[in-house]
């Protein structure tokens, strides 16, 4: 991890293990730090954005002078910053919360860093189901399944039953790599 994912690498700095390695670990908490990094990562993404904005606007003194900007484009900029931060804030606290469980730290397995596995929508893959707790709850957690990768999700294969699944990606074991934002899967590294 490096400065085009910040939030890998404080989980990596705050962990000594990347979020890979937490995705395969057999507890809630850790299952669901992938998904929770990716919201913090978007959210702060956007309030770099309105920070942008907002920057713009005071560089040359604008927001000083109502006649240039008047307080009508100003507010929502300012609203926007404020808003994100709040976001920001709440999805790194939420991060902490999962980062100090102290369940998943004790379950914590030291494996090796997992092999990631790029897909493209449309690709039919094996995935083992992580421990979400929709996972969990549907008694599917762990298990292998053969799904066919959609641009939200994935959907399970029909000849597991008559009724196919319709799982979002962070729920199939799919996560979306930050640097370049592709999809991939997890293979366990070879001993």
């Amino acid at each position: 991890m490096n400065a085009s994912d910040p939030i890998g690498a404080l989980v990596r700095k705050r962990t000594g293990r990347t979020l890979d390695q937490h995705a395969l670990d057999r507890h809630p908490a850790a299952a669901e730090l992938p998904r929770i990094a990716e919201l913090a990562r978007t959210i702060r993404r956007e309030l770099m954005l309105a920070i942008n904005d907002m920057a713009r606007l005071f560089a040359d003194g604008g927001d000083a002078d109502p006649h240039r900007i008047p307080e009508t484009l100003l507010d929502p900029v300012i609203d926007s910053v404020v808003l994100f931060t709040a976001q920001y804030l709440d999805s790194r606290a939420l991060l902490d919360i999962l980062l100090v469980d102290l369940t998943r730290r004790r379950l914590s397995s030291a494996a090796p860093q997992p092999v990631r596995r790029y897909l493209r929508e449309g690709d039919i893959v094996n995935v083992t189901v992580p421990y979400t707790p929709t996972c969990i709850s549907g008694s599917i957690a762990g298990c292998t399944m053969r799904v066919t990768v959609t641009a939200t999700g994935a959907v399970t294969d029909p000849v597991l039953g008559p009724v196919r699944l319709h799982l979002a990606h962070h729920d199939a074991g799919i996560y979306r790599d930050p640097a370049n934002g592709r999809l991939y899967t997890l293979d366990h590294a070879a001993a």
